[in-house]
């Protein structure tokens, strides 16, 4: 599973982070202790860095089918699409203005 997940995140999953995956730590996005499963669709590369940064106060990480949305604790939210088979040049994260219904937690 670990080479299944470093090849499909071919690096860090934070958005514009490129350390390589090889080099990133493989993290439950829900975490293990509240239930998340250690299955490919629960798990990603992380750096150790943004591993952390998960983890501080207001920051919270979703995952699709490789699709990475991480909320910032402002409400903007930043969505990282699985990187393309070629080179990751096109691969930028969308930004998302939070709407009305986002709880902003500033």
């Amino acid at each position: 599973m670990r080479r299944a997940i470093r090849a499909r995140d071919k690096h860090c999953r934070f958005p514009g982070c490129r350390r390589p995956a090889r080099f990133c730590d493989i993290d439950h996005t829900i975490a293990f202790q509240v239930g998340g499963r250690t299955v490919y669709a629960n798990l990603g590369c992380l750096c150790r860095m943004h591993h952390q940064v998960k983890q501080l106060p207001g920051w919270h990480l979703e995952q699709d089918h490789g699709r990475f949305v991480w909320t910032a604790p402002n409400g903007i939210r930043f969505i990282v699409h699985p990187p393309g088979d070629g080179d990751d040049e096109d691969d930028h994260p969308d930004f998302a203005r939070p709407s009305e219904s986002d709880e902003i937690p500033f």
